[in-house]
């Protein structure tokens, strides 16, 4: 078996290897030793400075494969590193956003893991065929995606679009149109959470077949939203339900009683009428009990 260790460990090239039964090894050849995957690191998070760019020192490790910053200024250091493969980013400026979004899709094979988040004063507002965010969402190593800047109007779903996007934040977007005509249709998203006027309008619809792989949804303060409707057939996966700070929505979907794999619902900070409807008191149910009586973990808060 070390034979065959030490055999592959040459083909590979990760060290050269010092018998110690042969005698003292010097030191001068263990500090030569070749350890490619070894030192430098691979995975680094790293938060920048002041200075808001990307350290230089950092940019130069060969192998590094896994980076966690903030994504600010002059970002031009992050194109030479060949190897990342897994990306966690913050970005608070559109032309940083625009320069990490155009290598991107220059180096698709190039990346397995993209997370970002978009904030602060980016504008991913435009609604030509050109515009930022539609081409963020065209990058099908993206997974999370965390929008906190004004949208107004999320691109119309395609199939080179939202490809493989498996969880979504939307917070303060003030979208305008229904989000989940759109929404409903990406084929692996698993986690969705509206949040803080991510979406601005008084009418929801989670249409049958709709998010097929959902299993997380939280609606976060949304004060305009009043009437919400779930088909038969809609998120048939979801486990997770949050409804948090609607005080307009009047009721819970009749739909949520189709799904079955639904485990947790927390309801908080709502209109007292919703809670009354929803809850019992006295061993006497609500009209709208009914609707979540086969839900295992039900947790109903004031505040």
């Amino acid at each position: 078996m070390r034979d065959l260790c030490l055999l592959k460990g040459k083909e590979e090239g990760f060290v050269e290897v010092v018998d110690s039964q042969m005698g003292r090894a010097d030191e001068s050849s263990i500090c030569k030793t070749r350890c490619r995957k070894i030192d430098p690191a691979e995975a680094l998070e790293y938060q920048k400075q002041s200075s808001g760019r990307v350290a230089v020192s950092v940019c130069k490790l060969p192998y590094l494969q896994s980076l966690n910053l903030q994504l600010k200024d002059d970002i031009t250091n992050l194109l030479k590193m060949q190897k990342l493969r897994v990306l966690d980013g913050r970005i608070s400026d559109e032309g940083s956003l625009s320069i990490i979004i155009d290598y991107i899709l220059n180096h698709q094979y190039q990346f397995h893991n993209i997370e970002l988040r978009i904030q602060g004063k980016c504008n991913v507002n435009q609604e030509n065929d050109g515009s930022t965010l539609r081409r963020l969402l065209m990058c099908r190593s993206l997974r999370v995606l965390d929008i906190q800047c004004t949208v107004s109007k999320l691109p119309a779903y395609e199939v080179q679009l939202y490809q493989n996007v498996i969880k979504l934040n939307l917070c303060g977007t003030g979208i305008e149109e229904d989000p989940m005509e759109i929404l409903e249709k990406l084929p692996v998203l698993r986690n969705l959470w509206l949040r803080r006027d991510a979406y601005v309008g008084k009418e929801m619809v989670c249409r049958a077949t709709g998010f097929p792989q959902l299993r997380r949804l939280g609606l976060v303060e949304l004060p305009n939203l009043v009437e919400w409707r779930v088909e038969k057939g809609a998120m048939p996966n979801l486990f997770d339900l949050r409804i948090m700070n609607c005080s307009k929505l009047e009721k819970i979907p009749d739909g949520l009683k189709f799904i079955t794999t639904l485990s947790q619902l927390y309801i908080f900070g709502m209109a007292e009428e919703l809670k009354k409807r929803v809850g019992v008191v006295d061993g006497e149910e609500g009209e709208d009990y009914h609707k979540i009586k086969h839900i295992p973990s039900i947790h109903i808060y004031e505040w």
